[in-house]
């Protein structure tokens, strides 16, 4: 009987994980977002960024016939340096890549990250922002 207990308990258990656990947390959503980076993978990248806003935060100023031409050559660009030989995923590559806090306020989130380059040990620190959308946790702004 106690092992049937407990069973059941450790099924109990394993559901509740399962359904709290379906959403990242951001910086779950960060640690992925390197490791796409690093794999070259374009999907996964794209699924954890916010292209539009990233691209928009970058952009001041573009008139509204420019607008759809404009935010498709950034979002190339963009990825661009994210995949293959781009220079932030070469970068990346280069760099040992510690996550540090995550900090939550309501909808945006900040994970903090450090490069520290393998060969000259020189460190660059930063933030990486997210907001929550109704897909989960998005980047709209890394390093």
């Amino acid at each position: 009987m106690t092992t049937r207990a407990l069973s059941l308990s450790i099924f109990l258990l394993l559901l509740f994980f399962i359904s709290c656990g379906g959403e990242k947390n951001p910086k779950g959503v960060v640690k992925d977002f390197i490791w796409a980076v690093q794999d070259s993978d374009s999907a996964t990248i794209v699924s954890c960024l916010d292209l539009d806003a990233i691209v928009r935060r970058s952009l001041k100023t573009t008139s509204p016939e420019d607008s759809l031409l404009v935010l498709g050559l950034h979002k190339g660009k963009i990825l661009g340096t994210l995949l293959g030989d781009g220079h932030r995923r070469i970068t990346w590559l280069k760099s040992q890549i510690v996550l540090g806090a995550e900090e939550i306020r309501d909808n945006l989130a900040e994970v903090e990250v450090s490069f520290i380059d393998k060969e000259t040990g020189r460190q660059n620190y930063t933030k990486m922002q997210l907001r929550e959308t109704e897909e989960g946790w998005k980047i709209i702004y890394f390093y």
